[in-house]
């Protein structure tokens, strides 16, 4: 009868360690939703999530939904990259290991709306015959 208490002690204790093994140690889920201020999600995006494991990149779905699998349980700076848009807010969040985290994040266009892409501009190019100078050697 002891013998078989501890057969069975040491196949639970098996299939306990064979579960804990199966999910990868420290990290957790991190999923959520964009909308935009009218509440309809924007086209599909990029959103990043900034931590311990440094900058990780999802794209979100026609729907808005995104998904960060295995990241390492810490703090997250989660923003979500539209052209046109600005993320509302400053978005924490935690990750806990072994555990699925949601949050939402909601896109406004700012002030003055959407902005336009920069346009660098410079001066024109300048050539010096051969044996003159720009005056910039000296």
């Amino acid at each position: 009868m002891r013998v078989f208490r501890s057969v069975a002690g040491l196949i639970a204790a098996g299939l306990v360690a064979s579960a804990a093994l199966a999910e990868e140690p420290g990290t957790g889920r991190l999923l959520g939703t964009v909308t935009s201020e009218t509440g309809a999600p924007p086209p599909t995006l990029l959103v990043s999530a900034s931590g311990p494991a440094g900058t990780m990149v999802a794209t979100s779905d026609a729907a808005g939904r995104f998904e960060f699998s295995d990241l390492p349980a810490g703090l997250y700076l989660l923003r979500a990259h539209a052209s046109g848009f600005t993320t509302a807010g400053r978005h924490v969040v935690e990750v806990h290991p072994g555990v699925a985290t949601s949050h939402a994040l909601r896109l406004r266009v700012p002030p003055g709306g959407a902005e336009a892409p920069a346009v660098l501009q410079a001066p024109a190019p300048r050539f010096f015959p051969v044996g003159e100078t720009s005056g910039l050697d000296a």
